[in-house]
């Protein structure tokens, strides 16, 4: 499991460190947003935890964009988990709706924290192996010659293959 850590301070990467202990992970420390969404474009994480305060960019501006990314380059999803001044009346609700999946305060115990972590990256994992399992799948129902059709309860076509795209002129 490899963490985007964005805006660190020591502390927190010494705790991460010892949270990813024997899991084979690493730290990847980005200091501000600009250095962040570099990382983001050549670094693989399983999860991004930032700062919401920041210099240049604020952890809002770097998760949108990061949101944006993602959209454009058909990028599987990361989990973000942005990281909130002690006692910050930030409305919860703006930090998701910029593509945040959680928050948490910069002073919560380290138990909180850790548990956000390995529940986000477990989830992250779980994900980009049903992506990759997806992706199979559809190769090779793709491979198939004849035209296949997969159907919903009420009749609507959720999935088909090409040849079924070609048999119909739907596709080419």
């Amino acid at each position: 499991m490899n963490i985007l850590l964005v805006g660190p301070n020591p502390a927190l990467v010494a705790f991460l460190r010892r949270v990813l202990s024997g899991s084979g992970g690493d730290v990847i420390v980005a200091a501000d947003g600009l250095a962040a969404l570099d990382r983001f474009r050549t670094d693989r994480a399983d999860l991004i935890l930032i700062e919401k305060d920041m210099p240049l960019m604020s952890g809002l501006e770097v998760t949108a964009e990061i949101r944006a990314i993602e959209a454009m380059q058909e990028l599987p999803w990361t989990p973000i988990i942005v990281l909130t001044a002690p006692d910050s009346l930030e409305d919860p609700v703006t930090i998701i709706q910029a593509g945040a999946d959680d928050l948490v305060s910069k002073t919560a115990p380290e138990d909180v924290l850790e548990a956000k972590i390995l529940a986000m990256a477990r989830i992250s994992i779980a994900r980009r192996r049903l992506e990759a399992e997806t992706g199979t799948l559809n190769n090779i129902l793709n491979s198939v010659s004849e035209g296949v059709h997969v159907l919903d309860m009420n009749g609507m076509i959720i999935v088909e293959n090409t040849a079924s795209s070609l048999m119909f002129g739907w596709g080419g």
